[in-house]
């Protein structure tokens, strides 16, 4: 998405494309990026899609390993939160364009 518009993309022939969710940027402090993104039906072309989700336990803690973070290059972006506490948050927040839930546990804006 660009200027609040959506860009379509040409997909590369026999690849695949992988969203990664937003406690996997957490988890990594970022190195990985989650970004908002939708699918559109192809009426010419087959397209084949598998979802596989993942939902620990409410008090599960998402925090960046501290093997992934340095002070100087690469500090701690996000603070500590839990799974049910980023649900919570996800559930409650409207959808803002180009806003994510994870954004309330950034460490600096």
């Amino acid at each position: 998405m660009s200027d609040n518009k959506w860009i379509g993309i040409r997909p590369v022939q026999n690849s695949f494309i992988i969203n990664i969710g937003d406690t996997l940027e957490a988890w990594t402090n970022g190195r990985l990026r989650s970004v908002v993104h939708r699918a559109v039906v192809n009426k010419e072309k087959n397209r084949l899609s598998a979802a596989y989700f993942m939902s620990p336990s409410n008090s599960a803690l998402i925090e960046c390993p501290p093997e992934l973070m340095d002070p100087k290059t690469n500090p701690k972006k996000y603070q500590p939160f839990t799974w049910g506490d980023f649900k919570k948050e996800l559930l409650v927040q409207k959808r803002v364009v180009g806003k994510t839930a994870l954004e309330r546990y950034l460490i600096s804006k």
